[in-house]
């Protein structure tokens, strides 16, 4: 997979969100061949951060 997008993505997840509220960030990715898997890993930069994500993929 190629992601397209790496600073958009970063800097629409970097701003704090208030507990309760979510945010949808389009993540643009090319995969290298049909059928490549998809691996999605997220680091927090600190301990503050929040620890769950919802994934939803929409393939098109």
């Amino acid at each position: 997979m190629n992601w397209l997008n790496p600073d958009e993505v970063a800097s629409a997840l970097a701003p704090l969100l208030p507990e309760g509220d979510e945010r949808t960030v389009p993540v643009l990715l090319k995969p290298d061949r049909k059928g490549a898997p998809v691996t999605l890993e997220v680091t927090p930069p600190h301990p503050g951060y929040r620890e769950t994500a919802h994934v939803q993929l929409t393939l098109g």
